[in-house]
């Protein structure tokens, strides 16, 4: 079932009152008043290398018919919950596509090709194995209404072990390009309820700091090595739907 776009919806700019800026620690924030879900609205979350979160957020309220929309920004170094985690590995998959690397599934079902099971499982094996070579770190929405979309941010590992860093273009959740659209927004939605969560209502990581085995639990211990200047490679983007309101 489709979602209700209603959900995305924020006041119009002619109807927007004064916005509001603030910067808080997870500190800070834990004293504010908690907005309720329909007032909150997730702008963009980047997951951290050490297993924090860095958050901007709305929350939106209606005076004497005038909207005004606070807008805040939250850095929390707890890590989050696996449900949250989930969810961007849910888009693997999405940006698997959007940069072609697991378009090779599609041939395996075409007549022509004539491929038996074995070869499409294996084939599934290697589309898994490349996809596993993806980090979605980041989603920021933007736009409005009918025209609300996501840009989508991470990691690619390519051969060598080297990262480089990956952008999708603006996907349009009311324009069906890709076919995954609907799909993409589902997950979007998830990581929204998934952020809220975290950051009202406590739904944080609860981790031990050692496996059975004994070694350090690789969910809360990174290795530095691995994330070696990882946050110089997502530089402050401009938001694309300010110059292309009609994609």
């Amino acid at each position: 079932m489709k979602p209700n776009f209603e959900k995305w919806k924020k006041p119009t700019r002619r109807n927007r009152g004064i916005n509001k800026l603030s910067f808080m620690s997870e500190k800070e924030q834990t004293v504010m008043p908690i907005p309720t879900k329909e007032k909150f609205s997730l702008s963009k979350v980047k997951l951290l290398k050490d297993g924090g979160i860095d958050v901007h957020y709305e929350v939106t309220e209606v005076i004497e018919d005038e909207s005004y929309t606070n807008k805040y920004h939250v850095l929390s170094a707890k890590d989050i919950h696996p449900d949250l985690r989930n969810c961007f590995d849910r888009l693997r998959p999405i940006m698997g596509r959007i940069f072609n690397i697991t378009s090779f599934l599609s041939l395996m079902d075409t007549p022509d090709m004539k491929a038996n099971q074995k070869q499409k499982d294996a084939a599934r094996n290697f589309a898994d194995e490349m996809l596993e070579n993806i980090k979605v770190r980041g989603v920021s929405l933007s736009g409005q209404d009918d025209n609300v979309g996501v840009v989508l941010t991470g990691l690619l590992t390519v051969f060598n072990n080297q990262k480089t860093a990956i952008n999708s273009p603006r996907l349009n959740f009311n324009i069906e390009k890709y076919g995954f659209e609907e799909e993409l927004e589902n997950i979007v939605c998830d990581i929204e309820n998934e952020v809220y969560a975290f950051l009202f209502k406590g739904k944080k990581a609860q981790l031990e700091l050692f496996g059975a085995d004994g070694e350090p639990n690789t969910l809360v211990y990174a290795n530095d090595a691995d994330n070696e200047n990882e946050n110089d490679m997502f530089p402050e983007m401009a938001d694309p739907a300010d110059d292309t309101d009609n994609m």
